[in-house]
């Protein structure tokens, strides 16, 4: 009867720290996945591999502080993160807008059909850029032109929109200043790309300044979010929820304080 009691007792202890490890190893840590460029205003790399700011830099550091996470950023190529988050390499992307496309291959908080606005981390417009003597106009619904050739950063889910209107797409880069170098160069027409992405990149170059404008009507506007692996949903359910519901809660009460920090970087 000793012996059985000691098993017994054994045995607790044994689920007991094994609960404990759990919880403090699986449950709390996650991997993020972030451009390894920078995305002004989201995204700027200071000299050291720690030193990064930005507003999704400073949201993701608001939520590690706010659920106590083990959050972990990994600078990566962005075709390598299209295909690490779908497979589970990591644990999630900050940040994607969504498609339909893309919500049958990661995770988004949805309700219903659709993803929450409510847990969207920001929410920006994709506008259109070209030469001030380009002629090229937009109304919102249609161009004035057909035989405009559009560059768009590749892997953009815009592209999607833009194609509704019969134009020539480029999608050769995935970076903004070298569509804004192309269009220069004329080499494109005109560039869709994020406001906040766009203007910084203008503001910052005086030639840019000089010879391109920004229509005035936006092409679309999206939302945008942490999105999280299916395998990481799926083995961590209710972390998954505390971390949307966590940055609802972050995106209403400092969204605005941390964008005051970036307005012209």
């Amino acid at each position: 009867m000793r012996f059985l009691k000691l098993v017994h007792i054994f045995t607790i202890f044994i689920l007991s720290v094994g609960i404990s490890a759990d919880s403090d190893t699986e449950t709390d840590k996650i991997t993020v996945a972030i451009l390894n460029t920078e995305i002004p205003p989201y995204v700027y790399f200071g000299k050291t591999p720690d030193d990064k700011t930005g507003i999704s830099i400073d949201i993701l550091n608001l939520l590690k502080e706010e659920l106590n996470l083990n959050l972990v950023l990994k600078p990566l190529p962005y075709l390598r993160i299209m295909r690490d988050v779908r497979i589970g390499n990591v644990d999630g992307f900050m940040s994607w807008s969504w498609n339909s496309e893309r919500s049958k291959e990661v995770s988004y908080p949805m309700l219903g059909d659709l993803p929450d606005r409510a847990k969207r981390v920001v929410d920006d417009s994709y506008v259109i850029y070209t030469l001030k003597s380009s002629g090229i106009a937009w109304n919102g619904d249609s161009f004035n032109r057909s035989d405009i050739v559009v560059g768009i950063n590749r892997g953009y889910s815009v592209i999607n929109e833009v194609k509704q209107h019969d134009l020539k797409i480029d999608a050769s880069t995935n970076n903004t200043s070298t569509n804004f170098n192309r269009l220069l160069a004329k080499r494109v027409d005109a560039v869709v790309d994020i406001e906040r992405i766009g203007d910084i990149i203008i503001k910052a170059n005086p030639q840019l300044s000089e010879h391109v404008i920004k229509l005035e009507i936006p092409l679309i506007t999206k939302d945008y979010y942490l999105v999280l692996s299916n395998n990481y949903v799926k083995n961590h359910p209710e972390l998954a929820k505390k971390i949307w519901n966590a940055l609802e809660s972050i995106r209403e009460e400092h969204l605005a304080t941390i964008m005051a920090r970036y307005p012209e970087q």
